[in-house]
Protein backbone atom coordinates (compact mmCIF):
# COMPACT_ATOMS: atom_id res chain seq x y z
CA UNK A 1 0.00 0.00 0.00
CA UNK A 2 1.56 2.99 -1.13
CA UNK A 3 1.90 6.05 2.01
CA UNK A 4 2.86 9.09 0.62
CA UNK A 5 0.57 11.44 1.82
CA UNK A 6 0.10 13.87 4.02
CA UNK A 7 -1.09 12.74 7.67
CA UNK A 8 -4.05 14.79 7.71
CA UNK A 9 -5.42 12.74 4.67
CA UNK A 10 -4.90 9.13 6.16
CA UNK A 11 -6.41 10.28 9.85
CA UNK A 12 -10.18 8.77 10.29
CA UNK A 13 -11.93 12.08 11.15
CA UNK A 14 -15.42 12.41 12.64
CA UNK A 15 -18.32 12.80 9.76
CA UNK A 16 -20.72 15.54 9.92
CA UNK A 17 -24.04 14.94 11.85
CA UNK A 18 -26.13 14.16 8.52
CA UNK A 19 -23.94 11.60 7.78
CA UNK A 20 -24.15 9.78 11.46
CA UNK A 21 -26.54 7.17 10.19
CA UNK A 22 -27.14 3.10 9.59
CA UNK A 23 -27.09 1.78 6.20
CA UNK A 24 -30.39 -0.10 6.52
CA UNK A 25 -28.79 -2.88 4.33
CA UNK A 26 -29.51 -5.48 6.43
CA UNK A 27 -33.36 -4.32 7.39
CA UNK A 28 -33.27 -4.07 3.61
CA UNK A 29 -31.72 -6.91 2.10
CA UNK A 30 -31.25 -9.33 4.88
CA UNK A 31 -27.54 -11.11 6.03
CA UNK A 32 -25.64 -11.80 3.14
CA UNK A 33 -26.23 -15.43 1.96
CA UNK A 34 -22.64 -18.04 1.99
CA UNK A 35 -20.84 -18.01 -1.73
CA UNK A 36 -20.76 -20.45 -3.91
CA UNK A 37 -18.83 -23.60 -3.90
CA UNK A 38 -17.77 -22.94 -7.28
CA UNK A 39 -16.82 -25.99 -7.98
CA UNK A 40 -14.35 -26.40 -4.63
CA UNK A 41 -14.02 -29.06 -3.15
CA UNK A 42 -14.01 -29.18 0.64
CA UNK A 43 -10.27 -28.64 2.06
CA UNK A 44 -8.81 -29.67 5.05
CA UNK A 45 -7.14 -25.97 5.58
CA UNK A 46 -5.30 -27.99 8.87
CA UNK A 47 -2.92 -29.08 6.10
CA UNK A 48 -3.34 -26.68 3.44
CA UNK A 49 -2.57 -23.20 3.75
CA UNK A 50 -4.74 -20.53 1.83
CA UNK A 51 -2.73 -17.12 1.04
CA UNK A 52 -4.15 -14.61 -1.41
CA UNK A 53 -3.41 -11.21 -3.20
CA UNK A 54 -5.56 -8.54 -4.10
CA UNK A 55 -5.54 -6.37 -7.17
CA UNK A 56 -8.82 -4.56 -8.20
CA UNK A 57 -6.94 -2.47 -10.78
CA UNK A 58 -7.67 -2.40 -14.54
CA UNK A 59 -4.54 -4.00 -15.25
CA UNK A 60 -3.21 -5.42 -12.11
CA UNK A 61 0.72 -6.50 -11.37
CA UNK A 62 0.34 -10.23 -11.66
CA UNK A 63 4.09 -10.17 -11.98
CA UNK A 64 4.71 -8.90 -8.64
CA UNK A 65 1.76 -11.05 -7.15
CA UNK A 66 3.60 -14.18 -8.57
CA UNK A 67 7.33 -13.46 -7.50
CA UNK A 68 5.59 -12.48 -3.79
CA UNK A 69 3.65 -16.10 -3.91
CA UNK A 70 7.37 -17.64 -4.76
CA UNK A 71 8.94 -16.33 -1.42
CA UNK A 72 5.77 -17.82 0.54
CA UNK A 73 5.64 -20.99 -1.18
CA UNK A 74 9.49 -21.94 -1.18
CA UNK A 75 9.34 -20.73 2.96
CA UNK A 76 6.39 -23.46 3.81
CA UNK A 77 6.51 -26.38 5.54
CA UNK A 78 3.00 -27.51 4.44
CA UNK A 79 1.29 -26.72 0.88
CA UNK A 80 -0.13 -23.26 0.13
CA UNK A 81 -2.83 -22.79 -2.66
CA UNK A 82 -2.70 -19.63 -3.99
CA UNK A 83 -5.71 -16.92 -4.43
CA UNK A 84 -6.13 -13.73 -6.82
CA UNK A 85 -8.55 -11.75 -6.37
CA UNK A 86 -9.09 -9.65 -9.20
CA UNK A 87 -11.26 -7.64 -11.59
CA UNK A 88 -12.36 -9.75 -14.30
CA UNK A 89 -11.25 -13.26 -14.22
CA UNK A 90 -8.32 -14.14 -16.33
CA UNK A 91 -5.46 -17.18 -16.41
CA UNK A 92 -3.23 -17.00 -13.94
CA UNK A 93 -0.24 -19.66 -13.57
CA UNK A 94 -0.33 -21.16 -10.20
CA UNK A 95 -3.98 -19.37 -8.82
CA UNK A 96 -7.54 -19.36 -8.28
CA UNK A 97 -8.58 -16.41 -9.82
CA UNK A 98 -11.69 -14.82 -7.93
CA UNK A 99 -13.62 -11.42 -9.51
CA UNK A 100 -15.15 -9.02 -8.00
CA UNK A 101 -17.06 -7.82 -11.06
CA UNK A 102 -20.41 -8.27 -9.28
CA UNK A 103 -21.83 -7.91 -6.01
CA UNK A 104 -25.45 -9.36 -4.32
CA UNK A 105 -27.78 -6.71 -3.43
CA UNK A 106 -26.76 -6.39 0.38
CA UNK A 107 -22.92 -6.31 -0.60
CA UNK A 108 -23.61 -3.72 -3.03
CA UNK A 109 -25.50 -1.87 -0.16
CA UNK A 110 -22.48 -2.41 1.85
CA UNK A 111 -20.22 -1.30 -0.17
CA UNK A 112 -21.93 2.17 -1.21
CA UNK A 113 -22.29 3.08 2.27
CA UNK A 114 -18.77 2.47 3.52
CA UNK A 115 -17.18 4.34 0.84
CA UNK A 116 -19.58 7.84 1.82
CA UNK A 117 -16.31 8.71 3.71
CA UNK A 118 -13.84 7.17 1.26
CA UNK A 119 -11.45 9.57 -0.83
CA UNK A 120 -8.05 8.68 -2.94
CA UNK A 121 -8.01 4.62 -3.29
CA UNK A 122 -9.78 4.17 0.08
CA UNK A 123 -12.98 3.15 -2.25
CA UNK A 124 -10.83 0.44 -4.01
CA UNK A 125 -9.29 -0.92 -0.92
CA UNK A 126 -12.59 -1.65 0.53
CA UNK A 127 -13.46 -4.11 -1.85
CA UNK A 128 -11.01 -6.42 0.72
CA UNK A 129 -13.91 -6.23 3.06
CA UNK A 130 -16.27 -8.53 0.95
CA UNK A 131 -13.81 -10.94 0.19
CA UNK A 132 -15.58 -13.90 2.37
CA UNK A 133 -18.33 -13.44 0.14
CA UNK A 134 -15.49 -13.40 -3.03
CA UNK A 135 -14.41 -16.44 -1.79
CA UNK A 136 -15.87 -19.92 -1.93
CA UNK A 137 -17.43 -21.08 0.93
CA UNK A 138 -15.64 -24.07 1.00
CA UNK A 139 -12.29 -21.74 1.93
CA UNK A 140 -12.31 -21.37 5.77
CA UNK A 141 -9.52 -19.17 6.62
CA UNK A 142 -6.86 -16.98 4.31
CA UNK A 143 -3.96 -14.67 4.58
CA UNK A 144 -4.05 -11.83 2.61
CA UNK A 145 -0.76 -10.39 1.89
CA UNK A 146 0.06 -7.20 -0.13
CA UNK A 147 2.23 -7.61 -3.24
CA UNK A 148 5.05 -5.11 -1.93
CA UNK A 149 5.77 -7.91 1.10
CA UNK A 150 8.56 -10.44 1.43
CA UNK A 151 8.04 -13.63 3.38
CA UNK A 152 11.47 -14.69 5.35
CA UNK A 153 10.19 -17.20 7.93
CA UNK A 154 7.73 -20.40 7.24
CA UNK A 155 4.19 -18.83 7.01
CA UNK A 156 3.03 -21.78 8.24
CA UNK A 157 4.19 -20.02 12.20
CA UNK A 158 2.24 -17.00 10.37
CA UNK A 159 -0.78 -19.85 9.83
CA UNK A 160 -0.70 -20.75 12.90
CA UNK A 161 -1.54 -17.65 14.60
CA UNK A 162 -5.48 -18.89 13.85
CA UNK A 163 -5.33 -21.27 16.74
CA UNK A 164 -4.70 -18.08 19.16
CA UNK A 165 -7.68 -16.22 17.09
CA UNK A 166 -10.35 -16.91 20.47
CA UNK A 167 -13.23 -15.26 19.33
CA UNK A 168 -11.50 -12.86 17.12
CA UNK A 169 -12.90 -13.13 13.30
CA UNK A 170 -9.67 -10.68 11.78
CA UNK A 171 -6.00 -10.61 12.77
CA UNK A 172 -3.87 -7.96 11.95
CA UNK A 173 -0.59 -6.18 13.30
CA UNK A 174 -0.38 -3.00 14.76
CA UNK A 175 0.80 0.39 12.61
CA UNK A 176 4.46 1.05 13.49
CA UNK A 177 3.62 4.70 14.13
CA UNK A 178 1.11 7.25 15.56
CA UNK A 179 -0.92 7.63 12.32
CA UNK A 180 -4.31 6.87 14.13
CA UNK A 181 -3.69 8.08 17.27
CA UNK A 182 -5.45 8.12 20.25
CA UNK A 183 -6.26 4.78 18.43
CA UNK A 184 -4.19 1.90 18.01
CA UNK A 185 -3.30 1.72 14.02
CA UNK A 186 -3.54 -1.68 12.68
CA UNK A 187 -1.88 -1.92 9.32
CA UNK A 188 -3.57 -4.05 6.23
CA UNK A 189 -0.49 -5.43 4.09
CA UNK A 190 -0.53 -8.20 6.48
CA UNK A 191 -4.39 -9.54 7.24
CA UNK A 192 -5.16 -13.08 8.63
CA UNK A 193 -9.30 -13.57 8.23
CA UNK A 194 -11.49 -16.39 9.64
CA UNK A 195 -13.95 -15.95 6.32
CA UNK A 196 -16.38 -18.69 8.13
CA UNK A 197 -16.77 -16.56 11.43
CA UNK A 198 -16.82 -12.70 9.35
CA UNK A 199 -19.84 -14.59 7.09
CA UNK A 200 -21.79 -15.77 10.19
CA UNK A 201 -21.09 -13.15 12.60
CA UNK A 202 -24.16 -10.70 12.94
CA UNK A 203 -22.35 -8.91 14.93
CA UNK A 204 -19.39 -8.17 12.82
CA UNK A 205 -21.94 -7.54 10.15
CA UNK A 206 -23.87 -5.23 12.36
CA UNK A 207 -20.84 -3.21 12.58
CA UNK A 208 -20.34 -2.96 8.57
CA UNK A 209 -24.01 -1.80 8.89
CA UNK A 210 -23.61 0.87 11.55
CA UNK A 211 -20.00 2.09 10.75
CA UNK A 212 -20.63 5.56 10.18
CA UNK A 213 -23.51 5.66 13.65
CA UNK A 214 -19.61 6.07 14.94
CA UNK A 215 -18.67 8.99 13.42
CA UNK A 216 -15.54 8.10 12.11
CA UNK A 217 -14.55 8.40 8.29
CA UNK A 218 -12.59 5.69 5.83
CA UNK A 219 -10.83 8.02 4.11
CA UNK A 220 -7.50 7.39 2.54
CA UNK A 221 -6.55 3.67 3.36
CA UNK A 222 -9.84 1.94 3.28
CA UNK A 223 -9.89 -1.25 4.84
CA UNK A 224 -7.22 -0.98 7.38
CA UNK A 225 -9.27 2.05 8.78
CA UNK A 226 -12.02 0.18 9.42
CA UNK A 227 -10.14 -2.60 11.09
CA UNK A 228 -8.52 0.08 13.27
CA UNK A 229 -12.15 1.24 14.56
CA UNK A 230 -13.55 -2.01 14.81
CA UNK A 231 -10.30 -3.30 17.08
CA UNK A 232 -11.27 0.18 18.73
CA UNK A 233 -14.64 -0.46 19.68
CA UNK A 234 -15.08 -4.25 19.58
CA UNK A 235 -11.32 -5.07 20.79
CA UNK A 236 -12.52 -8.69 20.58
CA UNK A 237 -13.06 -9.13 17.28
CA UNK A 238 -9.66 -8.59 16.33
CA UNK A 239 -6.36 -10.28 16.79
CA UNK A 240 -3.04 -8.66 17.20
CA UNK A 241 -0.89 -10.63 14.72
CA UNK A 242 2.92 -9.88 16.47
CA UNK A 243 4.79 -7.14 14.91
CA UNK A 244 7.48 -9.14 13.75
CA UNK A 245 5.34 -10.68 10.67
CA UNK A 246 4.25 -6.99 9.20
CA UNK A 247 7.97 -5.36 10.00
CA UNK A 248 6.55 -2.22 7.73
CA UNK A 249 10.23 -0.26 5.90
CA UNK A 250 7.75 3.14 5.93
CA UNK A 251 9.82 6.12 7.76
CA UNK A 252 7.25 8.33 5.87
CA UNK A 253 5.39 9.47 9.62
CA UNK A 254 8.64 8.71 11.79
CA UNK A 255 9.93 5.13 13.67
CA UNK A 256 11.13 4.52 16.67
CA UNK A 257 13.20 1.10 17.40
CA UNK A 258 11.04 1.15 20.51
CA UNK A 259 8.38 0.38 17.57
CA UNK A 260 10.19 -3.10 17.53
CA UNK A 261 11.79 -4.06 20.79
CA UNK A 262 8.73 -7.05 21.46
CA UNK A 263 9.22 -8.14 17.84
CA UNK A 264 10.10 -11.58 17.63
CA UNK A 265 12.94 -10.42 14.53
CA UNK A 266 12.00 -10.09 11.23
CA UNK A 267 9.55 -12.63 9.57
CA UNK A 268 7.68 -10.34 6.92
CA UNK A 269 9.39 -7.74 5.33
CA UNK A 270 6.33 -5.33 3.96
CA UNK A 271 7.61 -2.16 1.38
CA UNK A 272 5.04 0.06 1.96
CA UNK A 273 6.62 3.38 1.16
CA UNK A 274 7.03 4.39 -2.51
CA UNK A 275 10.89 4.70 -2.39
CA UNK A 276 11.12 1.19 -0.67
CA UNK A 277 9.31 -0.79 -2.75
CA UNK A 278 12.16 -1.01 -5.05
CA UNK A 279 13.37 -3.08 -2.19
CA UNK A 280 10.60 -6.13 -2.61
CA UNK A 281 11.16 -6.05 -6.23
CA UNK A 282 14.37 -6.63 -5.96
CA UNK A 283 14.62 -9.39 -3.58
CA UNK A 284 11.60 -11.08 -5.57
CA UNK A 285 12.78 -10.65 -8.69
CA UNK A 286 16.00 -12.60 -7.24
CA UNK A 287 14.78 -14.99 -5.09
CA UNK A 288 17.42 -14.36 -2.54
CA UNK A 289 16.65 -13.22 0.87
CA UNK A 290 20.21 -13.53 2.69
CA UNK A 291 21.39 -10.39 4.39
CA UNK A 292 24.52 -10.43 1.88
CA UNK A 293 22.15 -9.69 -0.93
CA UNK A 294 19.69 -7.49 1.22
CA UNK A 295 22.58 -4.66 2.33
CA UNK A 296 24.43 -5.04 -0.97
CA UNK A 297 21.77 -3.90 -2.53
CA UNK A 298 20.62 -1.03 0.21
CA UNK A 299 24.39 0.03 0.32
CA UNK A 300 24.92 0.36 -3.86
CA UNK A 301 22.71 3.30 -3.05
CA UNK A 302 20.17 2.69 -5.61
CA UNK A 303 18.22 5.65 -6.85
CA UNK A 304 15.09 4.65 -5.49
CA UNK A 305 16.30 5.12 -1.44
CA UNK A 306 18.04 8.57 -2.16
CA UNK A 307 15.29 10.29 -0.52
CA UNK A 308 14.38 11.48 3.11
CA UNK A 309 17.16 9.47 4.53
CA UNK A 310 15.41 6.08 3.77
CA UNK A 311 18.98 4.15 3.90
CA UNK A 312 19.57 6.01 7.47
CA UNK A 313 16.26 4.37 8.09
CA UNK A 314 16.67 1.21 6.90
CA UNK A 315 19.83 0.36 8.51
CA UNK A 316 19.01 1.05 11.78
CA UNK A 317 15.91 -0.32 12.34
CA UNK A 318 15.42 -3.18 9.59
CA UNK A 319 18.62 -4.72 9.71
CA UNK A 320 17.25 -7.95 10.37
CA UNK A 321 14.64 -7.92 7.53
CA UNK A 322 16.93 -10.87 5.99
CA UNK A 323 17.74 -14.17 5.98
Amino acid sequence: MLVIFSCAWALPMYTTKSRRVPSRCLERHGMPEDPESDGWQEVDDTTAIHVAFFDNRAFPDTNSIQRAAQLVNSSSQSPVRFHAILLRIRRLDGFSVHSISHFCPVLDCLYNYLVESAHGPGPQYMYKLFIPWILPKSIKRIVLLDSDTVVLRSVTELWDSFKAFGNALVGLANEQNDLYAPMIGKNGGVQLLYLNGMRSSREYVRFMDNFNEYGYRIGYLGDQTFYTVLGHLLPHLLYTVGCEWNRQLNTHFGVSADRFKNCSGCALMHANQGPVKCIAKHIQTHQDTTCASWHLFVDSRPSCLRVNNVQRGLRQHFASCCN
